[in-house]
């Protein structure tokens, strides 16, 4: 299922929404609040939801430095980590987002 995923992020298709995603942020995580100062980092490109994937709109991504792109995956994560250690990993994976599969034609 990953796998898919993974194949659509190298996509033509993918890089193309990419782009305009950091041209609208002008090359900024948009985590960024004004005054504050630049966050560092390699810029990341996130899906604020997986409903469109494939068919993107710009308001279905988000632009973020690497150490926001972390803090967006931290909730989820830790809660995964958690169940991990009560052996309760398969009954959450149920839910996980980030292995939902691509159609190959949407890639």
């Amino acid at each position: 299922m990953r796998l898919n995923y993974l194949y659509y992020l190298e996509s033509p298709e993918w890089w193309t929404i990419r782009r305009a995603a950091m041209r609208r942020a002008q090359f900024r995580c948009e985590r960024q609040k004004p005054g504050e100062p630049r966050h560092e980092g390699p810029l990341e490109v996130h899906h604020l939801h997986y409903d469109t994937l494939g068919n993107e709109r710009p308001e279905d991504v988000v632009v973020l430095c690497d150490p926001c792109h972390r803090n967006e995956h931290i909730p989820r994560n830790k809660r995964k980590r958690i169940l991990e250690a009560y052996g309760q990993a398969r009954l959450f994976d149920r839910w996980d987002d980030d292995d939902q599969a691509i159609p190959l034609e949407a890639a």
